[in-house]
Formats: structure tokens, C-alpha cells, sequence
């Protein structure tokens, strides 16, 4: 069944063998009914009598699990079978049976939702709440949220408080979790009150569930929004759990705690100010990490800290990883930009990097910073200016040179071989990307009002190739107006390419990310904080979760051949030259000259294919095999495949029907499309 063959035919038997008393049978047996009934009404009614009859079984373990997927069923015309017997289950002596009770009260309303709100049934789960069992508590309580999500979830009153309050240590982590969250909907009565319940949680703030931490901390900071005194000593005391959190060994929980402090910074910027240290990035940081904390970095800074973040931001220029190091230059000009006193000694470890030649991607990042710089503070391009000619020499990645292209078109009437340099570019028209095209036309024309004569000859040339330019319509476009607009009207040209450009005191558009704090601070220890935007950005409303399954299962179900392309499942999307062909002697000499680019382990199925049906799978996906042999326990393929307009994808593959696993080795002369069709293969790998 799990493997995608329809074995409905033994429905039958199956419903015989459900009179078994051993649990673990009956948790298969279960799960065989749930699968085939909720997609055929006259086999759920079979299914639906041996459940019930269940319910009434001595063992409070059968009677749990017979509950609990009798109302899995997701069918709603069973509900009036669900119903009697998850009344009784939410009354049973044994704390098990009501566990699985209230959370089958939760499943039963996605699919009747009147049926569950029954008055009897909602305050019986209010009752629950006063359970002995501490799982049945916190399981009624989450019915309870759900069930009533349209009248703003369940309610929150002074008595439930004091009792969960006086309970609190005795349910786990999550738990404990779950209920300080739900206080967030209750507003304490008095200023005695509010310190009370603090001081019952306080302890949480210790507690090694980070979790847990967090959602006591939001509610600290909610509880005390309308007393600015004691809302300002809640994020004193919050600072040193927070710190202890980011100072674990697990990444995944440093990266979650260190996206929480860079939103408390944004209230309260000087709170982590003096622990700046804590947040350099180490070694052995994994590449997210590192970039989240330059982040934080970049939020706590001062002027009194600034310089020497500076110096330690610096040392990460020319690190191994080039995509931090890159971030790493780019947080040193954001830091000058945004404290204007440190903005000297970050151009003069910006000079320092231009003499980094041999590492291309530290000058090309430089440029682009430097750029910004002069913007915020034009006064300094004349230490910057002179060094761009043999700055120009050396980059090529389109953003360095247009930067480049930019500062010596702004403030070219400083720099003597400015025209020449514009000219050389010129001639080299066609080498350039559209963004650096656009660049030089308004370089240029700036250039060309500073010092015309020198430059009226450049502008002339510049026109001719820009008009006949088709390759980009905006280029085209933006060559023609400026033509004409020069043409028609010097001086009107000279104040619109001249215009006064916005300030950038406070930074540039494009570094805001649109976050709105207040927005965050709702949604305090939700994956909203991690991806810094609302929710209703990255959640989608109304989902029927089990209308999704029933699909699922309903495809499931459907037998197909092993080695038949899936229908509704498959590889990712990648383009493929269907129309390569790569010799066997060309396949043999490319393999040993590269080195291996990844490697896959994953399941396959265990049928027993042929060598001819698994090589067919490959080229219906446009992936061809060069060669093939083996026994049938143990095939090995030579595969190969072309991305459209670029590098071969080199494979050696080994499909072991035995313990049914595949394993893969990729080699390719283009290291930076592997992931892609690394993804691709192992989707491919999963569907045999």
C-alpha cells in the first residue's frame, strides 16, 4: 500500500482480521481502513462498524486508537457514527482514551464544523481543562483554539489562568509553551496581578526550550506595552535569556534567537550594544549563520563600537566563503552610511581591499560600496576617484563596472583620464550588459557637461552605437530621448541629467526591506521574525488539509508500473538538450579529468527493473545513458545529459535492487548548475 499498489481487494479479510487484540496489529489494520474507506463510501461503512466496535473494548489502548482513526476518516457522512462515540471517549476513566478524545474533537470539525459545536461537547473540553492529566489539558486546549478560531479562539479567564499558572511545571516543554501563548489573550487585572504572574514565569525565562523562552519573553513585552517604566526593565531582564539562547551549539536555534534580537535591536538598538563580540562570526559557522549575525552586527553598532566591528568585518573580506565576504564589505559601508563619523575609516578599509587584485569578487563588491559612499558623502571622491582607472582594468562582473562607470561620469571633472576611459568603454560597446549601457549613456552625458570638449567627440560615437543598438529596447529607448532631448534643448538636458538627487542620509531604498517592526513584534516567536515579513505574505488562507490528503491518497492508491512516469509527481522543471550526444570516448576522457561535483544516496523501489526499463526511464527525462552492465542486484549506468545552452552533466549510477538504494556520482565543467540537476536526479531516483 505504502508503495503505491492497490490492495483494496483484501478489504474483506482485513475487516476479519480486525478482531485481533494485539495493539500493534490493530494500529496497522487501522491504518489499511483509514486509507481505502475515505475514498469509498461503501467500504467505509465496514470500516466504520469494526471501529465502533472497538470503542467499547476493555483495553483503553484499543479504545484510544479505534477513536482515533475512526475519526480520521475525513468523510463527512460518517460524522453521526463519529459522534456517539467521541462523547463517550471524552468521559472515559482512562486518561489515554480522553487524550485521543479532544484531539479527535479538532478533526471531526474540519469536516462538520457544527456538528462539533455541540454544547455539550465545547464544555466538556472546558471541563478538560481542569484534567489531572496534563496531555488531556493541553489537547482540549488546542480543540478548544481551533474550534473556536471564529470567535477568537478559546477563552482566557482569571480562574483558567491561576489553575494553569499553579499546574504549569507539570506539563513538558511544549506544553508550558502552548499555554503562555494562549495568556497573550489575557490582560491582568491589576499592576499586583501582572507582577504575580511574572514572577510565576520567570523561571521559564532559565528554561533550555528556546521555545519556551521566547513565548515568555513576548508576553512579558505585551503584558507591560502600556507602562513604558516597566516595559523598558522587561527588556533588561530578557537580555541575558536571550544571550544564553544564541549562545547554544545548535545552529538552527542560534539562527531563530539571532533573527529575534535583530528585531529587538530595531526597538531598542543599544541592548545587545556592549555584548557586540558575542555576535562575530566563527569559523565553523555554517554560511546562514554568519549572515544573520553580520545582520545583527549592522543593528547594534554605535559610535562607540562602529570602528572596531569595522576592523573585525574587515578580516572577513577575504575569507574562503565568498558570499559572506562579499556581505561582509557591503555591512561596512551600511555601517558608514548609517553612523556618518565612522564613514572615513571605512573608506580607508575600502582603499585597502582595492589593492586586493587577485580576489575579484572582494574589488568588484568594493566598487559597488564605494558607489553608495560617494552618494552619501560626495566630499570624499577625491580619494576614491583617482583609483578607478585601474580598478576598471581588472573587474568584469556587470555591477562592479557600472559603479565604476558611475563614479566617473559624477565626478569625472576631478579625474584627468576620465573622457579616455569612457571612450575605451565605448569602443567596447557590445561587450557590455545592458545595465552597464545605460550607465555609460548617463555617464556621459554628465561627463559631457563638466568638460565638452574634451568629451563632445565620445558623446558623438556613444550615440551612433547606442541608436543602432536593438539588443535592448531600453538602451534603445534611453539612447533616442537623450538624443533628442539634447538636441531640442541643451540646458533642459543639463537639469535633468544633473537633477539633484535624494538624500540618503538615513540609507538607500533599495537596503529597506519594507519590515514594519510592529508588524514582527505581533507575531513575536513565529516564522514571521525569521523571514522579517507578515504572515499573510508567506501563509496561504483556507487550506483544506484534508481534501489535500484525500488527494494524496486518492493517487496512492492508483496501481501504476514501477518504472511508469509519474503523473502527477515528478522532477523539478530544468531544460535539457534532448538533441546532445557525447561519445563514449568523449564521455571516458571528461570523467577522469573532472572532479566529482556531488554525490546522491537515496531509496528506490525494490521491483526488480532491467537494465533496459531503468534507461528508458532516464530518457524519457532526457537524460541518456552511454553505457549500462551489471548483474540485476547491482546495475551500473553511465549517464549523461546537456543543459540547453551550457555544460554536459557527467553520471555514474548504481541501482542495488537488493537493499533497494541508488547512489549517484555527478561530475560536470560547470560546478554552479549541479544543485539543480542534482535535485532533478533525485527526484528522478525516488519515482523508480
Amino acid at each position: 500500500m505504502t508503495l503505491g499498489m492497490d490492495v483494496s481487494d483484501l478489504f474483506q479479510n482485513i475487516i476479519m482480521a480486525s478482531h485481533t487484540t494485539d495493539v500493534v496489529q490493530k494500529k496497522m489494520i487501522y491504518l489499511f481502513l483509514k486509507n481505502y474507506a475515505r475514498n469509498n463510501e461503501e467500504l467505509a461503512v465496514l470500516a466504520v462498524n469494526s471501529l465502533v466496535r472497538d470503542t467499547h473494548d476493555n483495553s483503553p489502548m484499543i479504545r484510544g486508537l479505534a477513536l482515533r482513526w475512526l475519526c480520521s476518516m475525513g468523510t463527512p457522512t460518517l460524522v453521526e457514527h463519529m459522534l456517539e462515540p467521541l462523547k463517550r471517549g471524552l468521559v472515559d476513566v482512562n486518561a489515554y482514551t480522553r487524550r485521543s478524545a479532544t484531539m479527535s474533537c479538532a478533526k471531526v470539525f474540519r469536516i462538520a464544523p457544527e456538528a462539533i459545536k455541540d454544547p455539550g461537547i465545547i464544555n466538556r473540553l472546558y471541563e478538560l481543562i481542569r484534567d489531572r492529566d496534563p496531555l488531556v489539558v493541553i489537547n482540549a486546549l488546542h480543540s478548544l483554539d481551533e474550534i473556536l478560531e471564529s470567535e477568537g479562539g478559546v477563552v482566557i479567564n482569571q480562574k483558567i489562568v491561576l489553575h494553569l499558572m499553579s499546574h504549569l511545571k507539570e506539563f513538558n516543554a511544549w506544553g508550558q509553551a502552548f499555554i503562555v501563548e494562549l495568556m497573550q489573550k489575557y490582560t491582568p487585572q491589576s499592576e499586583e496581578e501582572l507582577f504575580i504572574i511574572m514572577n510565576l514565569l520567570d523561571s521559564r525565562c532559565q528554561h533550555p526550550n528556546s521555545s519556551l523562552v521566547l513565548a515568555t519573553i513576548n508576553l512579558f513585552l505585551n503584558f507591560t506595552q502600556t507602562q513604558p517604566e516597566i516595559h523598558q526593565h522587561v527588556y533588561l531582564r530578557i537580555k541575558a535569556p536571550v544571550m544564553a539562547l544564541m549562545l547554544q551549539r545548535a545552529p538552527e536555534i542560534q539562527y531563530c534567537t539571532l533573527g529575534h534580537i535583530w528585531l529587538l535591536c530595531k526597538r531598542v538598538p543599544t541592548l545587545f550594544s556592549s555584548d557586540y563580540k558575542f555576535f562575530y562570526p566563527k569559523n565553523y559557522d555554517p554560511e546562514y549563520l554568519k549572515l544573520s549575525k553580520l545582520s545583527v552586527l549592522q543593528s547594534l553598532a554605535t559610535t562607540a563600537n562602529v570602528k572596531e566591528i569595522m576592523v573585525e568585518l574587515s578580516y572577513y573580506a577575504t575569507d574562503r566563503d565568498t558570499e559572506f565576504a562579499k556581505e561582509a564589505i557591503r555591512t561596512i559601508g551600511r555601517l558608514a552610511i548609517r553612523i556618518p563619523p565612522a564613514s572615513a575609516y571605512a573608506l580607508e578599509l575600502l582603499l585597502g581591499f582595492l589593492e586586493l587584485e587577485q580576489l575579484s569578487y572582494v574589488l568588484e563588491t568594493t566598487l559597488g560600496v564605494m558607489k553608495d559612499m560617494l552618494r552619501r558623502f560626495p566630499a570624499q571622491a577625491a580619494d576614491v576617484v583617482p583609483r578607478l582607472a585601474g580598478a576598471l582594468d581588472v573587474v568584469q562582473e556587470t555591477n562592479a563596472v557600472a559603479a565604476a562607470v558611475f563614479m566617473v561620469g559624477s565626478f569625472g571633472d576631478i579625474l584627468p583620464e576620465a573622457p579616455y576611459i569612457i571612450e575605451e568603454l565605448v569602443d567596447e560597446w557590445d561587450k557590455h550588459e545592458a545595465k552597464v549601457k545605460n550607465q555609460l549613456l548617463v555617464a556621459s552625458l554628465k561627463l559631457f557637461f563638466k568638460r565638452p570638449k574634451e568629451v563632445k567627440p565620445v558623446l558623438g560615437k556613444l550615440f551612433a552605437r547606442a541608436v543602432d543598438d536593438f539588443s535592448d529596447p531600453d538602451v534603445h529607448d534611453r539612447a533616442i530621448f537623450y538624443y533628442r532631448l539634447l538636441s531640442a534643448d541643451v540646458n533642459t538636458c543639463k537639469a535633468v541629467i544633473n537633477s539633484s538627487q535624494v538624500s540618503v542620509d538615513q540609507g538607500f531604498a533599495e537596503d529597506d526591506d519594507g519590515v514594519e517592526i510592529d508588524r514582527l513584534y505581533e507575531e513575536f516567536n513565529t516564522l514571521s521574525v525569521i523571514f522579517r515579513q507578515g504572515s499573510e505574505r508567506f501563509l496561504k488562507e483556507d487550506i483544506d488539509l484534508e481534501d489535500d490528503e484525500r488527494k494524496n491518497d486518492h493517487s496512492s492508491h492508483n496501481p501504476t508500473t514501477a518504472f511508469s512516469q509519474p503523473a502527477e509527481v515528478g522532477p523539478p522543471p530544468l531544460q535539457l538538450n534532448e538533441a546532445a550526444i557525447l561519445t563514449p570516448q568523449d564521455f571516458e576522457s571528461q570523467w577522469k579529468s573532472l572532479p566529482p561535483s556531488a554525490e546522491i544516496q537515496t531509496h528506490c523501489n525494490p521491483s526488480k527493473p532491467s537494465l533496459d526499463q531503468i534507461a528508458n526511464v532516464f530518457a524519457s527525462y532526457g537524460i541518456k545513458a552511454v553505457a549500462k552492465g551489471g548483474p540485476a542486484t547491482a546495475m551500473k549506468f553511465f549517464l549523461y545529459a546537456q543543459q540547453v545552452n551550457d555544460a554536459f552533466y557527467l553520471v555514474e549510477l548504481t541501482v542495488n535492487t537488493g537493499n533497494a538504494v541508488a547512489q549517484a556520482i555527478i561530475k560536470s565543467t560547470n560546478s554552479a548548475i549541479v544543485p539543480g540537476f542534482r535535485q532533478y536526479l533525485e527526484q528522478i531516483l525516488i519515482t523508480l
